[in-house]
């Protein structure tokens, strides 16, 4: 088996809960915050079920989608790629458009999964910003197995300028 896809999640900032009385009494952040600092501190079976608990009962696009993010963090950690994808695919449906860091995660899934072909779809289909190499990497992964237009070639050629600091990123960005 291959290394296990790093996803990328943003921070979670620490909260003291005594400092925002109104979210307290509202209990808006009742599930929530217990179940992102006991991820932060011990990422595990425990983690992973006061996360589905909070999943289920939050309705907040931002914060269900960070939720997710969690839950397939311990899941791709596992190798559990079927789980990571079919939860980071929830996660996507969650707000619209998604978040650029979901859709990258869902192809790095797919990409770990032998899901060539579904990653360049769900590229096509959500259009992320490519914001590093990292993610230009992921592009060229995914793109390399389908059919390539104008426009494809185009991009291709972008990002491999745009990145072609080192010689393994132009080989990334432009496998032709």
């Amino acid at each position: 088996m291959g290394p296990v896809p790093v996803l990328v999640i943003p921070a979670i900032e620490t909260l003291d809960t005594t400092e925002l009385p109104a979210v307290n009494q509202s209990g808006l952040w009742a599930s929530i915050v217990p179940a992102l600092l006991l991820f932060e501190r011990a990422p595990d079976e425990q983690a992973e079920d006061a996360l589905r608990e909070a999943l289920q009962s939050e309705e907040r696009a931002p914060e269900r989608i960070q939720l997710a993010g969690r839950r397939a963090e311990l899941a791709a950690t596992a190798r559990q790629w079927a789980k990571t994808a079919s939860i980071t695919a929830a996660a996507i449906a969650y707000q619209t458009p998604p978040p650029d860091w979901v859709v990258w995660n869902l192809v790095r899934t797919q990409l770990s999964n032998a899901g060539e072909t579904r990653a360049a779809a769900t590229i096509t289909r959500h259009r992320p910003q490519i914001q590093s190499e990292d993610e230009a990497r992921l592009w060229a992964q995914s793109m390399a197995h389908v059919a390539w237009d104008d426009d494809t070639a185009t991009e291709a050629v972008a990002l491999a300028s745009r990145y072609s600091d080192t010689p393994s990123s132009r080989r990334a960005c432009c496998p032709i």
